[in-house]
C-alpha cells in the first residue's frame, strides 16, 4: 500500500532576528559572554554595582559560578554574592 501525504502551501515563519531572552546573571554559564540588559538600582546594592561599571550595555562574563560568583565586567573582576548578582539581568551573546 502506498501512502500519499498532502503538503500545504503554508510557509512557516521563523523569527531568527529576535534577540535572545535576558536571564539573571547567576544563570549565565561560565565563560559565556553577555551584555548587561538591566541593573535594578532601586537600592544601595544596585547603585553600587552601577558605580563599579555594571551598567546596561556593558560586556560581562562569569568566570566562576557558585558563591561568590566571580565576574569580569569591562576591565574589572568582581566577586558577587547571590543577592547582588540578582540585581543584574544579561543577554547572552551567541
Amino acid at each position: 500500500m502506498i501512502q500519499i501525504s498532502r503538503q500545504t502551501d503554508e510557509a512557516i515563519s521563523l523569527n531568527t532576528s529576535a534577540p535572545p531572552a535576558d536571564i539573571p546573571l547567576a544563570e549565565l554559564p561560565v565563560n559565556t559572554e553577555a551584555i548587561i540588559v538591566d541593573v535594578d538600582c532601586s537600592n544601595d546594592t544596585g547603585r553600587r554595582l552601577m558605580e563599579m561599571g555594571c551598567t546596561p550595555g556593558a560586556p560581562i562574563q562569569v568566570r566562576r559560578s557558585g558563591s561568590p560568583l566571580i565576574i569580569r565586567c569591562c576591565a574589572s573582576t568582581l566577586a558577587l554574592d547571590k543577592k547582588s548578582a540578582g540585581h543584574i539581568r544579561v543577554s547572552p551573546l551567541q
